[in-house]
């Protein structure tokens, strides 16, 4: 069975973000993701076609469209509600 763990690399061992402990004797292959710097990163976006780039926006667009509102979405709050909700919000800040 093969089961992913998400880790970093520090001082050249691979740490687990999550508390696991592997089983003795498991098998490990690591995967690692190398970092791009900003001016490969900056390439690779403008090397985009438009559509490309708009693809995931549309996609959020759809799904927003799809779906069902939220139960308070539209409904104007008062002042005094608005007020209650950030009384309460700095309340439990500083708890």
């Amino acid at each position: 069975m093969l089961i992913s763990y998400r880790g970093v690399v520090e001082n050249g061992k691979v740490r687990l973000r999550d508390t696991v402990v592997l089983p003795e004797g498991a098998e490990v292959i690591v995967v690692t993701q190398q970092p791009l710097s900003l001016e490969e990163q900056e390439r690779r976006l403008a090397a985009l076609p438009p559509e490309e780039w708009h693809r995931s926006f549309d996609a959020v667009r759809r799904a927003w469209d799809e779906s069902e509102p939220a139960e308070l979405e539209g409904e104007t709050l008062s002042d005094d509600e608005l007020n209650a909700i950030v009384h309460l919000a700095r309340t439990e800040s500083n708890d």
